[in-house]
C-alpha cells in the first residue's frame, strides 16, 4: 500500500487557510481521480482507499490540529506495517514562494510544527515529503503563524489553483511511479 497524507486543520474555520493546503491538494487529488473519503475513528483521519494499477492507495487527511500530526500519520501508517518508503507527507511551506513545489526524502522540518511532529513521533527523519509554497507576508511584522492560519486573497487564488494541480499532479506521478 502507497500513503498520500496531506496536512492540515481539521474544521470549517480552517478550510481554506494556507495552512490547509495539504488538505487542499487530497481533495482535489480525490476528486480528480474519484476516491471518497470516508472518517475513520481509529485513525482519526479521513481516509479514502482505492487501488491503482494493481496496488492499493489511500488518501489521508488527519484529524488532529497540525502540531499534533505526528499521532495520526504514525495511526496510519502504524495500522498497516507500511515502509516509510511508500509514504509522501504533503505541506505547506512559507520558505518556498506561493506556487513552488519541492520533493525531498529525508532532511529536517524546517521549523513547520505538524512536520516536526511526524519526525519526533515516528523518530526519522527518512520520510518523502512535498513542500507546497505559500510564501511569505508581505508585512515582516505579521506573524508567521497569523499568515499561515489566514485565507488566500483575491490576487492569490489563480496561483493557488496553479499550484494544488501542479501538486496534485506530482503526488498522482509518485504514487504511479512506486506501484
Amino acid at each position: 500500500m502507497r500513503i498520500v497524507v496531506g496536512l492540515g486543520n481539521p474544521g470549517r474555520t480552517y478550510a481554506f487557510t494556507r495552512h490547509n493546503i495539504g488538505f487542499m491538494a487530497l481533495d482535489e487529488l480525490a476528486k480528480q481521480k474519484s476516491f471518497i473519503f470516508k472518517r475513520s475513528v481509529l485513525k482519526k483521519s479521513y481516509i479514502a482507499v482505492k487501488d491503482i494499477a494493481g496496488g492499493a492507495v489511500m488518501l489521508a487527511k488527519p484529524l488532529a490540529y497540525m502540531n499534533n500530526s505526528g499521532k495520526c500519520v504514525k495511526k496510519i501508517i502504524g495500522s498497516k506495517k507500511i515502509s516509510l518508503d511508500d509514504v509522501l507527507i504533503v505541506y505547506d511551506d512559507v520558505d518556498l514562494e506561493l506556487g513552488k513545489i519541492r520533493f525531498k526524502a529525508s532532511g529536517g522540518s524546517a521549523g513547520h510544527k505538524g512536520f516536526t511532529s511526524i519526525l519526533d513521533i515516528l523518530q526519522t527523519n527518512k520520510i518523502n515529503r512535498l513542500r507546497v509554497g505559500i510564501g511569505r507576508p508581505a508585512d515582516r511584522a505579521v506573524e508567521i503563524s497569523d499568515y499561515v492560519l489566514s485565507n488566500f486573497d483575491k490576487s492569490e487564488k489563480i496561483f493557488l489553483k496553479e499550484a494544488i494541480n501542479k501538486t496534485v499532479q506530482h503526488c498522482w506521478d509518485w504514487l504511479l511511479r512506486k506501484n
